[in-house]
């Protein structure tokens, strides 16, 4: 009886140690998303989105956290007339994404900024940025005061993307000022 109970005992300690030694809790990491864009209807690789999020990192993030997430989701194909059924899915999450508050970027060819701009979608770039920035280049989609859009030319030739390129701000989004360096980062000469 008195062995029978020293074997539980050495399960017991080894059962502790192990848990000690992984340290469960540790284990889930749980990642503090800072910035979620979408980019649609391009040519970009995701180790071309990944290298871009560590050059914006580089030079707008100072405080480094290895749990905080900056994420370019490039695998989202759109369209507004006679989308086919995988373009209808993408729809469907990116109208999740905006929906759950989650998308604080956009980027996309101007027929499908012009489509969620007309569902009140995007903030007004002019408010958020400031005209001295979003002037510099000249390609604006605008509304009564309210430009919604910016052309990245700089951007489109660099990643040689094939369509025109345009980013945008969700109303929705939670993480605005992030969202503004990025569509700075973007801009200027990369």
């Amino acid at each position: 009886m008195v062995h029978f109970k020293k074997q539980y005992l050495i399960l017991g300690v080894l059962a502790f140690v192990l848990l000690y030694l992984l340290d469960p809790v540790n284990l889930i990491e749980t990642k503090e998303v800072k910035l979620n864009a979408y980019i649609a209807n391009s040519s970009l690789t995701s180790n071309e989105s990944k290298v871009l999020m560590e050059q914006f990192k580089g030079e707008y993030v100072y405080d480094l956290n290895e749990n905080d997430e900056y994420s370019l989701v490039t695998d989202l194909f759109l369209s507004v007339s006679d989308p086919n059924p995988v373009e209808l899915m993408d729809a469907g999450r990116l109208t999740a994404q905006i929906a759950g508050r989650e998308l604080d970027i956009l980027i996309s060819n101007k027929e499908i900024i012009e489509h969620y701009y007309e569902l009140n979608g995007f903030e007004n770039l002019n408010e958020l940025i400031g005209e001295d920035v979003i002037l510099a280049d000249e390609q604006l989609l605008n509304d009564q005061n309210h430009t919604y859009a910016v052309q990245l030319k700089t951007f489109s030739n660099q990643y040689h993307l094939k369509t025109d390129t345009w980013v945008a701000i969700p109303k929705t989004s939670e993480r605005k000022e992030v969202a503004v360096q990025f569509i700075e980062y973007l801009l200027k000469e990369l």
